[in-house]
């Protein structure tokens, strides 16, 4: 309607003055010239003509597309380049070449390019003034074909020159500039120049001197924008010999709907400072990059599809900076994204997929943002940062690549937020090399490796994150890694929750463990880490496992509810647990077996299904420093066939079972307080030799301590005492030294010398109890010496079917205070006290 509205007047100034427009200022306001509907029409049209300049007017589209994509000939001035001889007549408005029309034309005019194949020669077009170059790809399209010179193919022409007839080849070819020796084709150096709907090729049909790869500024080059701001709109460019467009000096072209191909170099390439728009193009199969960004360009690059090259899809670099919205960027050979070399680009909401290596690389000092896009099904890793890469990942969905979701190595760091990494072949975040990144609020799961694996003396600082439903560990440190693992939920694995190997380190606080189907915590291998302040709990097999060689330190911890034990250590391991909180285990607190060590501080170990701390196996832990381990429901500490170690100076209470008890083990208990116990104290069986020093036994309900079984332990310096039954009780076949022990004020016998035993009393003060000072049932032996048996309310002594001095029941120096003997009473037992004593 615009078009029809300006032909039908003949010219701007006939319409406005036919249907009446003024202009006041910004307003246009409509005459009175036109009054019928179609004249109202037609001024609402003129009124949309006025809004546009003299040049627009000249580009305008109307319903049919007369030439595509959006020129038309409006008052039939446009050149014309035929790229054959002019015919006489036609010379004024057509050219045979386009550096004719351009050296004739005048600025802002349109250049119409008649389909089919155009050469400039070694001459490039050098566009300098405002010019609309169009290429005409469809006859039927013109308004007025007898405009446009008939093509006749070369070899036709030069038989018959008969130039009516209309080349064949014309409605079904583009409009094709191109140059044969290397040369560019177009070089623009203007603004407001518009070039349309044309291929553009640079060709070699010669062998170039070998002058070495030239790259960036110094390669051949199709398009060459050397500054201003031009416009190309649905054109195609290529370059056998370099770039197929090339764009510097602080140019700022706009492209759209192009296609930038078969380049020997890149398809576009943006650098010195330029910006610039490209806008729902395509880029394809160029030898290096499809699309590279350096020296400090910012362009604008959105919806485009770039794919298939045969280098890196997109590639920004040398301090490169740009906006990618939207795009899709998949299957190319290297990379699809590389940025390197302090570039900054900013990459947001595009779709990077299905590379032959690795989606996104950044490095060598790279940085840039990426935020809300889709890295997937790459065959290397989503995104790999390296050898000082420092980009912001943040918003992303990483999934589906055959490698890792995220690879951080030599040297990399950068900073990964919030970002959903899933279902990735190997780790979600791999660190390695001395990397440090920063991994914040990401979710990390489904992957078929580990979650997250710190190696090879990588770091970061990785918190805040939900990692779950990996199948191998949802955290792994190995070989040096020294990873900060602050506040994440680890949860739900397939394997175990967090893996510290091969001499890995790292520091993990306040994190949540818990659910993982094998450990909550694994150390092996001389792993070193310090785990301060988690919660391990509810994991299907043990909350922490250390074997083999692994240290450590746990702080603080809460370790509970877990099926198997809370903590296992064992072959070696020598870790160190201080004020953790080990409960409600359905097995054991912690069992320390197969020749492991560790130091247990201030731990509180209580309500575990079995024993509070389990030591067989040649297990051998410093256990000291005030652990509380209390309300097991069964022993507080049991230490098995094998088991040794020292106990010392903890607090054992209110256990349903035993205190400790000692069954076949040989520990060194001292200075613990044992009390409470709902059996004995301390049970000592299974032919153990212990060591049991300076201990503090009361409150007991059946015994303080009960020795049997073949065990020969050594007590001494003990305090026994306020016991609900007997103080000490030496079974069956119980033997051992007793030497210096307080034995005082307990409820049954103070000592209790059974059937068989043959125990070694050495100068034990036993006194004040409501029993028994020293109580020898029938069959008992032993050696007792220097006892001082007093102040008991029942017998100070009472010996039951045994004969003093004949070699198995021995005494010597015992003072025995006789002032108070009950069983004086009875004539039957007094006679033979007195004489058992008198012949002694």
């Amino acid at each position: 309607g615009l078009l029809h509205t300006l032909l039908e007047a003949g010219s701007l100034d006939a319409a406005k003055s036919k249907y009446g427009h003024v202009d006041l200022g910004d307003d246009a306001i409509l005459g009175t010239g036109g009054k019928g509907a179609e004249d109202k029409k037609k001024q609402r049209n003129l009124l949309a003509l006025d809004k546009w300049s003299s040049q627009e007017l000249l580009c305008l589209q109307n319903e049919r597309k007369i030439i595509r994509p959006d020129g038309i000939l409006i008052d039939r001035t446009a050149f014309v380049v035929t790229g054959h001889p002019v015919p006489d007549g036609w010379s004024s408005t057509h050219f045979e070449t386009l550096q004719e029309a351009v050296a004739a034309a005048d600025d802002g005019q349109i250049l119409v390019v008649q389909a089919g194949r155009h050469s400039v020669g070694s001459r490039p077009l050098f566009l300098d003034k405002r010019l609309r170059i169009e290429g005409v790809k469809d006859r039927n399209a013109v308004p007025d074909p007898s405009a446009l010179v008939p093509r006749i193919p070369d070899v036709q022409r030069l038989k018959d020159p008969d130039t009516t007839q209309v080349d064949l080849e014309y409605v079904r070819s583009e409009a094709r500039i191109f140059s044969d020796y290397g040369e560019p084709v177009i070089v623009v150096n203007a603004s407001g120049v518009q070039v349309l709907g044309l291929t553009i090729s640079q060709r070699i049909n010669f062998r170039m001197k070998d002058h070495g790869d030239l790259q960036g500024l110094l390669a051949r080059t199709a398009v060459d924008i050397i500054g201003g701001s031009s416009v190309f709109r649905e054109c195609s460019f290529s370059s056998d010999a370099g770039v197929a467009c090339r764009v510097q000096g602080g140019s700022s072209p706009f492209f759209s709907k192009c296609e930038f191909e078969f380049s020997a170099h890149q398809g576009l390439w943006v650098g010195d400072g330029s910006t610039g728009r490209v806008e729902d193009c395509r880029f394809a199969e160029c030898r290096l990059a499809n699309l590279q960004i350096e020296s400090g360009a910012d362009p604008v690059i959105l919806r485009c599809k770039i794919f298939q090259s045969y280098g890196c899809g997109v590639r920004v670099t040398d301090k490169g900076k740009g906006l990618l919205m939207g795009n899709q960027i998949y299957s190319n050979k290297s990379s699809n994204v590389c940025v390197d070399d302090e570039a900054e680009p900013i990459f947001r909401g595009n779709a990077v997929y299905e590379g032959s290596a690795d989606g996104i690389m950044v490095m060598s000092n790279g940085l840039g943002t990426f935020e809300d896009n889709d890295i997937r099904n790459n065959d290397g890793s989503g995104v790999v940062i390296m050898s000082g890469g420092e980009p912001t990942l943040s918003m992303n969905t990483i999934h589906r690549n055959r490698a890792h979701g995220i690879f951080v190595t030599g040297d990399g760091h950068g900073f990964i937020r919030r970002n959903e990494i899933f279902q990735n072949v190997l780790a979600g975040i791999y660190i390695d090399a001395e990397s440090n990144p920063s991994i914040s609020h990401n979710r990390v799961s489904n992957g078929l490796g580990t979650g997250i694996t710190v190696a090879d003396d990588g770091e970061g600082r990785i918190e805040d994150n939900d990692i779950f439903l990996n199948k191998l560990c949802g955290i792994e440190v190995r070989t040096g890694g020294n990873p900060l693992v602050q506040a994440n939920r680890i949860y739900e694995g397939i394997g175990v929750g967090v893996k510290v190997t091969n001499d890995g380190r790292g520091t993990f606080r306040e994190n949540q463990i818990y659910r993982n189907s094998h450990a909550g915590v694994v150390l092996e291998n001389g792993a070193n880490p310090i785990f301060e302040g988690n919660a391990i709990f509810e994991g299907e097999t043990d909350g922490v496992n250390c074997s083999s060689y692994s240290t450590g330190e746990f702080v603080k911890n809460k370790i509970m509810k877990n099926t198997l034990m809370g903590v296992v250590i064992t072959r070696h391991a020598n870790p160190k647990f201080v004020q953790n909180e080990v409960s409600a285990n359905r097995r054991s607190g912690f069992q320390v077996a197969d020749s492991g060590r560790g130091q247990l501080e201030g731990n509180d170990v209580c309500f575990n299904v079995e024993a509070g701390i389990r030591i067989e196996s040649d297990g051998k832990p410093l256990i000291e420093k005030d652990n509380r381990v209390h309300d097991g429901y069964e022993d507080g500490i049991l230490v098995s066939w094998g088991g040794a170690g020292v106990i010392r100076g903890n607090r054992i209470y209110q256990n349903k079972k035993s205190g400790i008890r000692i069954d076949g083990g040989n520990p060194l208990l001292r200075k613990n307080m044992i009390y409470l116990g709902c059996l004995h104290g301390c049970l000592v069986t299974g032919k153990s030799s212990a060591r049991i020093e300076r201990n503090d036994f009361f409150q007991n309900q059946v015994c303080a301590i009960r020795v049997d079984g073949g065990s020969a332990p050594v007590l001494k310096k003990n305090l026994i005492h306020d016991g609900k039954g007997d103080g000490l009780v030496v079974g069956s076949t119980g033997r051992g030294v007793y030497e210096l022990n307080r034995i005082f004020m307990n409820a049954g016998a103070g000592v209790k010398v059974e059937k068989n035993a043959d125990p070694e009393l050495l100068e034990n003060q036993i006194n004040n109890g409501n029993g028994v000072g020293l109580h020898l049932q029938p069959g008992a032996k032993g050696r007792y010496v220097g006892n001082d048996i007093a102040a008991n309310y029942g017998d100070q002594l009472r010996i039951e079917g045994n004969k003093l001095g004949s070699g198995d029941l021995y005494f010597e120096n015992n003072r025995v205070d006789w002032s108070f003997q009950p069983s004086f009473k009875h004539p039957d037992l007094a006679p033979i006290i007195r004489q058992q004593v008198r012949n002694h």
